[in-house]
């Protein structure tokens, strides 16, 4: 069991091209670098210490990949 069992499933059932999870995984990728690059300008701009500074980084992520993901 890869990860599992609906995702073994996927694998056995539906057999896909290597290209469409090169790009899922390349999609997914590229949403991790964004949300690190959103991490290093909030917290190079000033320390994050409370609750409330994650509250802000996860307001400014929500309005930066809401829009990217529709």
């Amino acid at each position: 069991m890869l990860a599992g069992p609906v995702f073994s499933r996927e694998i056995v059932t539906a057999p896909r091209r290597v290209r469409l999870y090169a790009a899922r995984a390349a999609y997914a990728g590229a949403l991790l670098v964004l949300l690190g690059t959103a991490w290093q300008v909030l917290a190079g701009s000033r320390s994050i210490h409370t609750l409330d500074d994650l509250a802000q980084f996860s307001i400014t992520v929500f309005h930066v990949l809401v829009p990217l993901q529709l």
